[in-house]
């Protein structure tokens, strides 16, 4: 009879004991399979001269994969035997190298080996150069003030006010219907307070400045009036710098 009660709740749907425990305890926890890993390993150590070859042989009893970061250790500098059980790495730089074998194990799975190669005796590589400069207006302006001050061409008084020009001429747009009265203005503002003849070089950056705005006449809309005063907030700020 017990056999027979069994077989029945085994026939029931879902067909499993394990979801009537009021009647019997049946329990099935499989473990689940682990994906292969990696197993982590102790840096191995190989050293050479500069201009030598650094011979790295895996004990690996199948095929190996290596891997090595190509930014440093470039392709050229290494190459392997036809079973890729042995690499051989070169440099004409004293460095050191990260280098890594894989291997699959059918038991353990994916067993990697790391190397730390070494090469001493040589010169160490160049440093990187240092990056170009950035070009900004605060730079050009710096170096024509600059310019300006050591050829004698320049006051710090004139180099001053011309900023204060910059920093109000924003309030006369208003006042103006065409890019060429802006153009106008601003000459007979900036020729009435420096003296003919000085700040040639920063005139120059600032005239490079204000034609990046317009360089023709035109009739002067909003956009153009937002150019300008995008200008004019630029060169005064540059100014002001290039004094510190």
């Amino acid at each position: 009879m017990r056999r027979l009660v069994i077989a029945v709740l085994m026939l029931l749907p879902g067909g499993t004991l394990g979801q009537y425990p009021g009647w019997v305890t049946y329990s099935y926890n499989p473990q689940p399979q682990q994906p292969d890993q990696v197993a982590p390993s102790t840096p191995q150590t190989v050293s050479a001269k500069v201009g030598k070859q650094a011979v790295l042989a895996s004990k690996a009893t199948g095929e190996v994969a290596w891997v090595w970061d190509r930014r440093y250790l470039p392709e050229d500098q290494v190459y392997h035997d036809k079973a890729a059980k042995t690499l051989v790495v070169t440099s004409g730089v004293s460095a050191t190298y990260l280098v890594t074998a894989v291997e699959h194990q059918p038991a353990k799975g994916f067993v990697q080996t790391e190397y730390l190669v070494t090469f001493t005796g040589g010169s160490l590589p160049p440093p990187d150069p240092p990056p170009p400069p950035i070009d900004t207006l605060g730079k050009r302006m710096k170096d024509a003030w600059l310019t300006d001050l050591k050829a004698g061409k320049a006051k710090q008084n004139e180099f001053r006010d011309v900023g204060l020009i910059f920093r109000e001429s924003g309030k006369f747009l208003k006042l103006v219907t065409t890019t060429g009265e802006v153009y106008k203005l601003l000459a007979i503002a900036l020729d009435t307070t420096v003296t003919d003849g000085d700040l040639p070089t920063v005139k120059t950056v600032v005239a490079e400045r204000l034609a990046k705005v317009t360089k023709k006449t035109v009739p002067l809309d909003d956009a153009l009036k937002a150019a300008f005063m995008t200008a004019f907030a630029e060169l005064s700020k540059a100014i002001e710098e290039a004094q510190k």
